[in-house]
């Protein structure tokens, strides 16, 4: 907090996350964005439901975080391995990143993003 008591976010590069990252054992959305800020860092919390079925009406969905990085735009986090990942409503999560082929439906919904 500077002297006029205002916060003051700022948006990193696109290296300082992942070396943030990458030294770090942080791997929920929450302890990411938890250190974001305690940092002065702007972090979004991106919400990704995805088609699979759930009992009991529960939703599936994917927790990531985005940044705006000053170099490299807009990237997205999955937290747990901290690899970028991209989205798109009425894909695969899995087939739009390279990952093992879900045994379930994991197309993508809805994205929201929450600054």
């Amino acid at each position: 907090i500077n002297e006029t008591g205002y916060y003051f976010l700022y948006n990193p590069t696109y290296d300082e996350v992942t070396s943030t990252l990458a030294n770090s054992e942080m791997d929920t959305a929450q302890q990411i964005l938890d250190y974001a800020k305690a940092n002065g860092i702007r972090a979004a919390y991106v919400r990704v439901p995805i088609a699979r079925q759930a009992s009991e009406g529960r939703i599936y969905l994917y927790q990531l975080v985005a940044f705006e990085t000053v170099d490299k735009g807009f990237v997205i986090i999955e937290p747990r391995s901290h690899r970028e990942v991209k989205v798109e409503v009425g894909k695969s999560y899995s087939v739009l990143n390279g990952f093992p082929a879900s045994p379930d439906d994991d197309t993508i919904t809805k994205v929201t993003v929450v600054w």
